[in-house]
């Protein structure tokens, strides 16, 4: 074997490889998005600016599961008002909307007797922020 045609086999990989790296920088260019750090954490604003998500974020629903005929919500202040609205899994309302007042550690107590098993979600309102909790009646 001849040294030239090595070297002209050597030529012909090395510019292959430059080739794969250039096309891709050039992808990765084009979808700069990927890789740009997130900045701030995502927060989505309720219509009187108060951030649902950190709303959400301080609300516990206990116990969940819950084989009981209460269920507790935590994380308000003191006397903090709350609309509650419970629908099943597909959607339809079981418990109509009903505002509730928070007690002196901040937790409001829901009846749920009248709830069967299973899948359920609770809508709590909180000035114009809104929140959904799942729970799950066994």
């Amino acid at each position: 074997m001849k040294l030239t045609s090595i070297k002209n086999g050597m030529a012909a990989t090395f510019i292959m490889i430059a080739i794969m790296l250039l096309f891709t920088q050039s992808l990765v260019a084009k979808n700069s998005y990927t890789r740009r750090a997130v900045e701030e954490p995502l927060q989505y604003q309720g219509a009187a600016g108060t951030p649902e998500l950190v709303v959400s974020r301080l609300l516990k629903l206990y116990p969940n599961p819950n084989s009981t005929d209460e269920v507790n919500i935590k994380g308000f202040t003191k006397n903090t008002s709350a609309t509650i609205l419970i629908k099943n899994a597909i959607g339809y309302i079981v418990m109509d909307e009903k505002t509730y007042t928070a007690d002196d550690k901040g937790d409001i107590n829901l009846k749920i007797h009248s709830l069967q098993q299973g899948h359920y979600y609770i809508s709590i309102k909180i000035d114009k922020a809104q929140v959904i909790k799942k729970l799950i009646k066994i």
